[in-house]
């Protein structure tokens, strides 16, 4: 039998999809998959002029053959569905880290969150019809993938000055003769990066919550969430957390009053300093607000790959897998329930720590999430 040939159309913001592309890479190396990656701009053929020379911002467009028939896929890695692409107009999947069943399967705003008033809500409910109103007749395309991934580029080099220079010249050879880049070498980054995140995981907690954050995506609530743990940390909680200012924009603020930069940073704790990631895996509990505007953040889901209870607004998201057994959602007491929360994280038994993230890697790790993907398409699609 053809094993189906996977192209991913590469531009050069494509990181909050890393994850799935590593997740791709791992089914190539095992034989599932043909896997090649283009530059979009170069993917005549495939793609129109418009698709090859346009400004593309945290989207891939996927090229799937097989059977003799061509698919086009886009898969979105935007934070909120706000910023759903109009690549959906052309192409026969959309996938999305933030797939809504409210909004794509019956078109009804279900973003609002306890806390917010009716100012706060009025711009994203009008941007939510318009949405509707240009996309809407393409909404059966969408489909749910898995959360933004943490961030999989290694940050330290892997190869010699020599093996570099041999790699750089295999790099310019191969695009000089078959349009393809190698992306071997991305996937050793990739993979020593993930053995680094699976490493955090052996750490003993040593801090009840530590939380690196800036002032992005409703303020009021940022700030009451870093008072409140400068509260926590007075009764005697091991909590290390900053925030930082961000010029608000006039929609976030709804009627609330703009912050007082000359506050920030507000800090607790002694200051965060080397490594934010060690720092969390050695926290008992994951402690974050929404993302950008009923969004999602990457950080969350390192919690979840790290093994952490996470406590965070309520989401309405659904994935490839079931997120339940990963996070909490703020109970109608907010922040104020974040104290019990922590009482039962500081009695909770390291083995539960443990099987969640052996959850994780059985049904959200990037290779599941990948294979998940192409057998939906497959099944829908050929």
């Amino acid at each position: 039998m053809s094993v189906p040939t996977l192209i991913w159309f590469a531009n050069h913001h494509e990181h909050s999809l890393h994850y799935l592309k590593f997740g791709l890479m791992q089914l190539a190396r095992q034989g599932d998959i043909r896997l090649e990656e283009r530059p979009t701009a170069t993917a005549e053929g495939w793609l129109s002029a418009d698709l090859r020379n346009r400004h593309y911002r945290r989207i891939v467009l996927l090229g799937l053959q097989w059977r003799g028939q061509r698919r086009l896929i886009a898969v979105d890695g935007e934070d909120s569905p706000f910023q759903l692409s109009d690549l959906i107009e052309c192409v026969d999947r959309y996938y999305t880290c933030t797939y809504c069943p409210l909004l794509y399967e019956d078109h009804q705003f279900s973003f609002s969150l306890p806390w917010q008033n009716e100012v706060e809500i009025r711009p994203y409910l009008e941007r939510f019809e318009q949405l509707v109103s240009r996309y809407g007749d393409h909404f059966s395309k969408v489909r749910p993938w898995a959360p933004i991934g943490p961030d999989l580029e290694s940050t330290w080099p892997l190869r010699s000055w020599g093996r570099q220079k041999l790699a750089n010249l295999r790099h310019k050879l191969q695009m000089r003769c078959t349009g393809t880049v190698d992306w071997r070498p991305q996937f050793e980054r990739f993979s020593a990066r993930w053995s680094a995140i699976k490493g955090l995981r052996t750490l003993e907690p040593t801090l009840d919550v530590v939380l690196l954050d800036t002032l992005w995506g409703w303020p009021r609530h940022r700030i009451d969430l870093h008072q409140h743990l400068d509260y926590l940390a007075s009764q005697g909680y091991a909590i290390r957390s900053r925030l930082s200012y961000r010029q608000p924009e006039s929609y976030e603020l709804g009627n609330a009053t703009a912050p007082d930069p000359a506050i920030f940073p507000m800090q607790v704790g002694e200051p965060i300093s080397g490594n934010y990631e060690q720092l969390l895996s050695a926290s008992r509990l994951g402690v974050f607000a929404t993302g950008f505007h009923y969004g999602w953040r990457s950080i969350v889901t390192l919690a979840w790959a790290l093994g952490l209870q996470t406590l965070q607004d309520s989401f309405n998201y659904r994935f490839l897998f079931d997120a339940a057994p990963f996070y909490q959602s703020l109970g109608p007491a907010g922040w104020n329930g974040l104290a019990s929360r922590l009482d039962q994280a500081r009695v909770a038994p390291r083995t539960e720590r443990r099987c969640r993230w052996n959850r994780f890697d059985q049904e959200a790790s990037a290779e599941c999430v990948a294979a998940k993907v192409l057998d939906q398409i497959y099944a829908e699609l050929f």
